[in-house]
C-alpha cells in the first residue's frame, strides 16, 4: 500500500547536486571510473557531490582530473582558487596543488584578470604562499647542486687525463 503512494506522488527529486553530475556518480560506482573527456565544471560538481556523499573514490578520482585539467589549462588556476578556499578545509589538497602551480607559472597566472579580481585576502594569500614556495625550491636548488669548489675538493674535478 505505502509503495502505490509513493509512485503516485512522481519522481524522486533531487535538488542538491546537478543533473549531469549524478549521472556520472552513477557511472563512476558501476564503473569506478568516470566517462574520459569531461568539462573541468562537470569535474568540479563531481568532487563536491561526491564528497557531500562521502565516496572518496569518485572524490579522488575527480580531484585527479581536475588536477590535471589545471596543470594543462592555466585559464582555470584562479576559479578553481576561489572554489577550493570556499569549501576549506575539504579541498585544502587541491588549494596545496594550486599553490605549487602558481608558484611554477607565477607571471602567467598573476596576469590574469581573474587574478586581479580577486578578494584582498584571497591574493595576499596566494602571492605569499607562492613566494614561499618559490623560496623553498631555491633552497632546496642550491642544496643539491654542490658548488664547484665542493667537487674539487671530493676529487671529482674535470681535469683530462693523466698520461
Amino acid at each position: 500500500m505505502r509503495e502505490k503512494e509513493l509512485l503516485k506522488q512522481g519522481p524522486l527529486s533531487i535538488a542538491d547536486v546537478k543533473y549531469d553530475a549524478f549521472v556520472e556518480i552513477l557511472y563512476f560506482l558501476y564503473t569506478g571510473t568516470f566517462h574520459t573527456n569531461l568539462s573541468f565544471d562537470l569535474y568540479i560538481d563531481c568532487m563536491i557531490y561526491s564528497d557531500r556523499i562521502n565516496l572518496t573514490g569518485a572524490k579522488n578520482a575527480s580531484l585527479e582530473q581536475v588536477c590535471y585539467h589545471l596543470r594543462t589549462n592555466h585559464d582555470h588556476i584562479i576559479s578553481a582558487y576561489t572554489f577550493a578556499k570556499q569549501y576549506s578545509p575539504t579541498f585544502d589538497q587541491l588549494i596545496e596543488y594550486i599553490y605549487d602551480l602558481c608558484s611554477e607559472y607565477m607571471l602567467e597566472v598573476f596576469n590574469q584578470k581573474a587574478f586581479v579580481d580577486l578578494e584582498k585576502d584571497l591574493m595576499i594569500n596566494l602571492i605569499r604562499k607562492c613566494a614561499e614556495r618559490r623560496e623553498n625550491k631555491e633552497k632546496d636548488k642550491q642544496n643539491t647542486i654542490p658548488s664547484a669548489a665542493e667537487n674539487l675538493l671530493r676529487g671529482g674535478g674535470g681535469g683530462g687525463g693523466g698520461g
